[in-house]
């Protein structure tokens, strides 16, 4: 799962703590593991991890490849841009 993925992932949790985004996307690089165990000590709940895990593939697929087009950006919580 690539950092883009991961980020377009978490934008579909429902109740995300905008403050814990970046930690959680540290943690799971940091381990390269996606595990509902990784994710729960990360601070989502059940019901986020599933928002996560969940995510329609073909909305994924569609987004990243929109990111790949010129001027097309990738704007995240921890961002000034956000």
């Amino acid at each position: 799962m690539t950092l883009q993925e991961v980020w377009i992932r978490l934008s579909r949790v429902k109740r995300l703590d905008a403050g814990l985004a970046e930690g959680i996307i540290h943690a799971l690089f940091r381990n390269g593991i996606y595990s509902s165990s990784v994710l729960i000590r990360c601070g989502l709940s059940e019901e986020q991890i599933a928002d996560f895990r969940h995510c329609n593939a073909q909305w994924v697929a569609e987004s990243l490849r929109w990111l790949e087009g010129e001027h097309h950006h990738l704007i995240t919580f921890g961002s000034a841009l956000y």
